[in-house]
């Protein structure tokens, strides 16, 4: 994500939750975010526990105000990680074909993802 957010920005967070092809969503009101990390608070507990994420790195931020719906919206990025995750199993088998251990592990884990259901999870 390009955007700078700034103090009081609600936005949704989507993060990975299984390695498969689920996802968690909340939605934060950032505290603050500066060049380097950012922080956040989570809109729906009610502990005060912040969120830390380093600016560079939160591509898994997306303003509330850009996103029309949040379910179908997280849907795509379950089955956009689903997709990822396939792909990398796939790669790792082609780089290491002659290691049969390794190809049957990589297989096992890939056809637990491509049996794995999107589904989206709101803490």
């Amino acid at each position: 994500m390009n955007t700078k957010f700034k103090k009081g920005d609600v936005v949704w967070a989507i993060y990975n939750w299984d390695e498969k092809a689920t996802v968690s969503v909340e939605q934060l009101t950032i505290k603050s975010f500066g060049k380097v990390q950012g922080t956040a608070m989570s809109n729906n507990t009610n502990d005060m526990t912040k969120r830390q994420f380093y600016a560079n790195n939160a591509d898994h931020l997306y303003l509330v105000s850009d996103i029309a719906d949040i379910n179908e919206f997280a849907m795509q990025k379950a089955i956009e990680q689903k997709t990822k995750k396939i792909q990398h199993y796939a790669n790792c088998v082609h780089k290491n074909p002659d290691d049969t251990r390794y190809v049957n592990a990589m297989n096992n884990n890939c056809q637990a993802v491509m049996n794995s259901q999107p589904t989206v999870i709101f803490k």
